[in-house]
């Protein structure tokens, strides 16, 4: 794959994973904060499909260069999504 498209994949990836990142932290809180039982399971089950699309991204950013292979999951970093 030639370099500048690599480099832009490698950039969407980080982007993605930072959001993934993000949305991790809102739905960890999101049960405590809910008011009715029902939407807390939902917010519970979301968490969990969540955890599988930053595991997904993550997995696909550290083969995509030698560089992320040995690199672990990082907390989203400011200006992360530029």
């Amino acid at each position: 794959m030639p370099a500048d498209i690599e480099d832009q994949l490698v950039k969407h990836l980080t982007d993605a994973h930072a959001i993934e990142e993000q949305a991790l932290t809102q739905m960890r809180r999101a049960p405590g904060i809910a008011d009715d039982p029902r939407l807390a399971e939902v917010f519970r089950r979301h968490l969990e499909e969540t955890e599988g699309h930053e595991r997904r991204v993550r997995e696909r950013l550290a083969a995509t260069t030698p560089s992320h292979r040995s690199s672990r999951t990082s907390p989203a970093r400011p200006g992360a999504c530029r």
